[in-house]
């Protein structure tokens, strides 16, 4: 564990309530970083993950709710919000929200099963093999529209 890197701003009723953490700032009880580590080498198509995941007391989430939105939107951070110590609700953004729901829908899970399938019957190609077709691709119809032109 290791503390929240971007701290809540202390709200005046959590400061009359004595309620302050290190420098007048709420901080959350954990912070989890997960990280995907990717040892199959580097790629320049992929991203390594870092993934920040914030548990926070559903009163001061109450009180915070503008900052957590923000902070869930703009730095693609999560928040668990726990009632007595048990986590109840948790918010992420909404775009990746949408992503998820779409991963849940059973005509998206067949395709992804045949595309796993293929690729383990050895029937895919690099990333770079496919990017450089493209282009060919891209190039052969703009030289046949500038004929077409002339």
């Amino acid at each position: 564990m290791r503390p929240l890197a971007q701290p809540i701003p202390l709200s005046p009723e959590l400061a009359r309530a004595g309620v302050v953490g290190a420098g007048g700032l709420v901080v959350s009880k954990a912070c989890y970083t997960l990280i995907n580590v990717d040892q199959s080498g580097a790629s320049p198509l992929r991203k390594t993950a870092s993934v920040t995941v914030n548990r926070i007391p559903i009163t001061k989430a109450r009180i915070n709710l503008g900052q957590l939105a923000k902070r869930a939107h703009l730095n693609n951070e999560y928040f668990i919000l726990e009632k007595d110590g048990i986590p109840i609700i948790g918010i992420m953004d909404a775009d990746e929200m949408e992503d998820y729901l779409e991963v849940q829908d059973p005509t998206v899970q067949e395709f992804i099963a045949k595309s796993h399938d293929q690729y383990l019957a050895g029937q895919s190609r690099p990333a770079e093999e496919l990017l450089a077709e493209l282009k060919r691709q891209a190039a052969r119809k703009t030289r046949s529209r500038m004929r077409l032109k002339a």
